[in-house]
């Protein structure tokens, strides 16, 4: 019913959170099993992860199992007939037997996530205390013929969400392009429509004279995450190079960026993408009849697919 994994023996004041059983009178209880030859005590049910449990009690030592001179202690899963077809139940477990002395627990574990089945219904310590040292009456395990021990019960419910992190990346040539018209005459800021890439909406903003840090004098050109409320407190990695066309000859004026983008943080970009000057200027070709031709290429972005 147990293997060779090391365990833990240590105190503590809190009780046991699941289940306490208490015998007033152990010695009655280990003479009346010795006379109807039975081994161990059964205690009641109870509940815990949705399942039904009982403590096996062996007063002295489960023999069977080399628990000779030891008082034995498993856990075990009750009313099995309820259960369907190929149960299978992982539990870890601490069991727990109070020092009345001091006013403290000791308590038994080793750590493992136990798996419950139909030909495994019982896991526990066959060698849970000596029988030397619960009897002693300094230990005060053993106080007036009284003695009261416990369990506590962490049932695994499976793994619950998983995140998967991966990195998608769009194909080179899938370049978003926004042709804006009639220039010249714009103020104020400017949004792109709305275009998906890598499962994720995005806009363009333009300031066509600049945000507040650079009015005047640059051209600011941001890449904006829209439905970031998808990313459920997440934060979202993008690999982007944004760009404003150059109509006459291939002297594009282009930067690339490395960002998180995240609720708090929904758009990346330049105040200073490049000079109202060279933006301007006739010779430059960036603007061709009164059009500022600008692209985006989302080139990777890291997706996180959650599952139960």
């Amino acid at each position: 019913m147990e293997d060779s994994h090391e365990i833990v023996r240590s105190l503590r004041d809190a009780p046991p959170t699941h289940y306490v059983l208490k015998i007033e009178s152990f010695s009655q209880l280990s003479e009346i099993l010795r006379k109807t030859n039975v081994k161990r005590y059964e205690s009641g049910e109870f509940e815990v992860g949705g399942y039904k449990w009982k403590l096996l009690l062996f007063p002295c030592g489960n023999e069977a199992e080399k628990g000779e001179a030891h008082i034995s202690l498993y856990l075990a899963i009750s009313n099995i007939n309820s259960l369907p077809p190929g149960w299978e139940i992982n539990a870890s477990f601490t069991f727990f037997i109070y020092d009345q002395i001091r006013d403290m627990f000791l308590t038994v574990h080793d750590g493992r996530m136990r798996r419950f089945h139909a030909l495994k219904t019982e896991w526990g310590f066959t060698q849970f205390l000596p029988l030397s040292t619960f009897n002693e009456i300094s230990s005060g395990y053993l106080v007036d013929d009284c003695c009261s021990f416990g369990v506590e019960v962490f049932v695994n419910m499976g793994m619950g969400k998983v995140e998967t992190l991966q990195m998608l990346k769009e194909p080179t040539e899938n370049i978003f392009t926004w042709k804006i018209k009639g220039f010249t005459e714009k103020d104020d800021k400017l949004y792109s429509d709305v275009f998906t890439r890598c499962h994720h909406q995005w806009k363009l903003v333009v300031y066509p004279k600049g945000d507040s840090r650079v009015k005047g004098n640059e051209f600011s050109l941001f890449l904006q995450l829209e439905n970031c409320s998808s990313l459920q407190g997440r934060k979202l990695y993008a690999e982007y190079m944004l760009c404003v066309k150059n109509q006459l000859n291939d002297n594009h004026e282009e930067s690339e960026a490395y960002n998180w983008f995240c609720a708090s943080c929904t758009n990346w970009g330049w105040s200073n993408f490049m000079s109202l000057e060279d933006l301007r200027a006739s010779s430059k070709g960036f603007i061709e009849n009164d059009t500022l031709i600008v692209e985006a290429n989302i080139r990777r972005v890291s997706l996180a697919k959650i599952s139960l």
